[in-house]
């Protein structure tokens, strides 16, 4: 009996071990939270890439939630694979790091995106001293996307919880995790598959994914995590853009409409292009370099800009050339920037003028304006244009003349950083900045005031015949606070009766230093007899990042608009005494370097520029780093494809839009061109 009763219990404590298939019950289980560890994935990679496209971007519902679904689905079944290897602890103790990493990430490239417009990339890391700059603006930017940064943080806060009671995170059978290499195979294939199918054109899922480097609309396309591997993908094995072929005779009614060109009177000369003597095609015949015969075959099609009746406007005259740190129309007023005022009313009016953001912050304004090519994305590109040959900037095109005299840079901060002691010598320059031969008399203020270099720098050229002068300045730099920025707190009793938000009161505030620099630079001018010769060119590095996009609106007096609204701006170009002249067509800071070689009537070749004379009858163009643009005709928008139309004009055929579309990849694509092979030591 006693016999029996054991055998039973060992018997029953033996089948409760199995299930009614005789298999191991523990291994029953074992395959369930497999299936478990896989769902988990899957739900936390759509939540991340879902939760971000929420908060990042206008437009959450289009074709793009489905293709960046797949590539989440794609890389959930590789994280199931890597976290199905092991014993469970183990394979928990992978999820929890694999999660945190991705909590992380999505949460970095949120406030990234929210500063700069742009997307966190290798290259951010490589160069990190940009972030640090900005440790101060990123700490407010958490603070005020608290919640938004609380929700991408709950998968870790889950998984380190509940993750190995409620997933388990087995291991799974040879024969699953065979199956989810299949699987991460077979949706590869899928994806690659859609991205064909989807079509070829330019900023098309497959342009996007094999032939242009456009991270901020891949990564709205195409999903986080897919346009991070893209990134580093290229980073590690190179990366060239293809070209588009564009229809030339198109382009040339687009650029140059025959109603815009009139026929000379007999009394007028015919109008020339702004063009130098190239000969291409002996160029082509003379190299072995692919690359550099293709260069030369489409720039011998570029479409130049005629010479005008502005041609030469300024010739003779002098050029203080300024860009000015977060310069924007918010900083203008009558009543506390009076002289930036006046500039502004009395120079050369520009209606509709944008100043875009690029990927590294300033340096990338500077070189947009002063080389008047487009900044190459991974690069810095002022620093590397140090080591090419660039006629076209304009301390070397007044040197090249003979009678201007010693052409001189400034900056009124670090003179090294950005590796400015590298590029602005290469422009032409004698170059000056803190640490660097420009003494100011609170160099440790910060930011450092713009008055001060002003007084300090003006008697190195004011004596000169002609001269030409460039300044960076630094009094306009964020934080907007009056416990961060000296300028601010400098001028804060001027702004006493501002009904705004300390950052708004600030900004103005910090800004008033320019203006008095620049109340300053007139007299000096005026003392000299030199006022009535001499041209001021304004503008802005980059818009104020440093303000929120409420506060933008609070000091615009309305609600701008976020896709392009937020980057217009003002541009100066004045003179004393100039006849009025306004420019309503849409036009950039990528246009300044042509504009103002036109108006001193300096020899360039404008088939080389990606910007144009913004006084020419070429139509406007004004490019975004996302390659969405404007111009005289419509607004197209890169990462949603909407195309509206520019002010009273009726859209426009879609022809003309997919012409422009392609102009502008070309743009992009070989402004980098001429960066990475020092073209224009090729062209002599």
């Amino acid at each position: 009996m006693r016999e029996t009763a054991k055998y039973s219990q060992s018997h029953n404590a033996e089948a409760s071990l199995h299930d009614d298939n005789n298999r191991p019950k523990y291994a029953a289980h074992r395959d369930k939270s497999s299936l478990i560890t896989l769902v988990y994935w899957v739900i936390l990679m759509l939540y991340l890439e879902y939760t971000f496209r929420l908060f990042a971007y206008d437009a959450f519902f289009s074709k793009a939630l489905v293709f960046t679904g797949l590539f989440a689905l794609l890389s959930a079944v590789i994280l199931y694979f890597f976290t199905s290897l092991f014993p469970k602890k183990l394979n928990f103790g992978i999820a929890v790091a694999i999660t945190f990493s991705l909590c992380i990430y999505y949460s970095a490239q949120f406030v990234y995106l929210e500063i700069f417009s742009y997307p966190f990339t290798l290259f951010s890391v490589q160069n990190a001293g940009q972030i640090i700059e900005f440790s101060d603006f990123i700490k407010v930017e958490i603070k005020q996307n608290t919640v938004a940064l609380i929700i991408f943080i709950l998968p870790l806060i889950f998984v380190s919880a509940a993750g190995l009671r409620l997933i388990g995170f087995f291991r799974a059978k040879k024969l699953a995790r065979a199956a989810s290499a299949v699987s991460a195979f077979a949706l590869y294939g899928l994806c690659v598959l859609i991205i064909f199918l989807s079509g070829t054109g330019v900023n098309s899922l497959y342009s996007l994914y094999f032939k242009t480097n456009v991270p901020q609309v891949t990564q709205q396309k195409l999903g986080v995590l897919t346009t991070g591997r893209l990134d580093a993908q290229r980073r590690i094995f190179g990366f060239d853009e293809q070209a588009e072929d564009e229809n030339e005779e198109l382009i040339r009614e687009i650029i140059q409409p025959a109603a815009a060109q009139p026929d000379p009177s007999p009394d007028e000369p015919e109008p020339k292009p702004n063009i130098m003597e190239i000969d291409f095609d002996k160029l082509i015949a003379a190299t072995a370099d692919k690359t550099l015969k293709d260069m030369d075959a489409y720039f011998s099609k570029v479409i130049p800009t005629m010479q005008n009746k502005h041609t030469g406007l300024f010739k003779g005259d002098n050029l203080i050339l300024i860009t000015a740190e977060s310069f924007s129309t918010l900083a203008v007023s009558q009543k506390y920037t009076p002289t930036l005022y006046k500039l502004m009313s009395e120079g050369i009016r520009f209606n509709n003028f944008y100043n875009p953001g690029w990927g590294v912050s300033t340096s990338d304004g500077e070189y947009v304006a002063c080389a008047g090519l487009i900044p190459k994305s991974g690069v810095w590109s002022m620093y590397k244009s140090g080591r090419n040959a660039m006629p076209f900037f304009l301390g070397n095109q007044f040197l090249k003349l003979g009678s201007y005299g010693e052409t001189f840079a400034y900056h009124n901060n670090t003179y090294n950083y950005y590796r400015r002691d590298i590029s602005h010598p290469n422009m032409g320059y004698t170059y000056k900045a803190l640490g660097k031969g420009l003494i100011l008399p609170n160099p440790k203020d910060w930011p450092q005031s713009d008055l001060e270099m002003i007084d300090a720098t003006v008697p190195d050229f004011i004596n000169q015949d002609k001269f030409h002068a460039y300044y960076m300045t630094v009094s306009g730099h964020m934080i907007y606070s009056y416990s961060g920025n000296r300028q601010a707190v400098l001028n804060r009793e001027a702004v006493y009766d501002l009904n705004l938000p300390e950052a708004c009161q600030s900004y103005v505030a910090c800004n008033i230093t320019l203006d008095k620099a620049m109340e300053s630079l007139l007299k000096h001018l005026e003392n000299a007899g030199k006022l009535d010769n001499t041209v001021i060119t304004i503008s802005g590095d980059h818009t104020p990042y440093g303000l929120t996009r409420e506060e933008k609106d609070i000091l615009a007096g309305k609600t701008l608009e976020g896709k392009f609204e937020v980057y217009k701006s003002t541009l100066i170009i004045w003179k004393n005494k100039l006849a009025p002249i306004t420019v309503d067509k849409p036009v950039s800071s990528l246009d300044i370097l042509p504009t103002l070689s036109n108006l001193f009537g300096l020899e360039y070749d404008s088939r080389l520029l990606m910007g144009r004379d913004a006084l020419s009858d070429s139509e406007g163009l004004v490019m975004l780093s996302d390659r969405s643009f404007i111009t005289d005709r419509c607004f197209y928008n890169a990462g949603t494809g909407a195309v509206t139309a520019f002010g009273a004009e009726k859209l426009p055929s879609r022809e003309y839009v997919d012409e422009i579309k392609k102009m502008v990849s070309n743009k992009f694509s070989y402004s980098a061109k001429i960066l990475d092979k020092n073209y224009y030591v090729h062209i002599g």
